[in-house]
């Protein structure tokens, strides 16, 4: 699965550092105003966008290993903890 690779998770994490940085870049000197606060509130939209869509690509596959998680924890293999840490 590509997305338990290093260089995978490694891309999205310096994906989302390039992201924060420009955003924070874009809307730093704000004024206290409305107009300023409603960038702002538009800013954090846009990054909880970009920060957490690219996550849900990682939940296709959790769901398909379900059975599987089912089947190790009731036969005494893993505990739930310890899977989902290994996952």
């Amino acid at each position: 699965a590509h997305w338990r690779t290093p260089a995978y998770m490694s891309l999205r994490l310096a994906w989302t550092v390039c992201a924060s940085i420009l955003i924070a870049l874009t809307f730093m000197n704000q004024p206290q105003t409305l107009t300023g606060f409603g960038n702002v509130v538009g800013g954090l939209f846009f990054f909880s966008n970009i920060g957490t869509v690219p996550m849900l690509s990682t939940v296709a596959p959790l769901v398909a290993d379900r059975a599987v998680m089912y089947r190790e924890t009731s036969s005494g293999t893993y505990r739930k903890l310890i899977y989902g840490l290994a996952v």
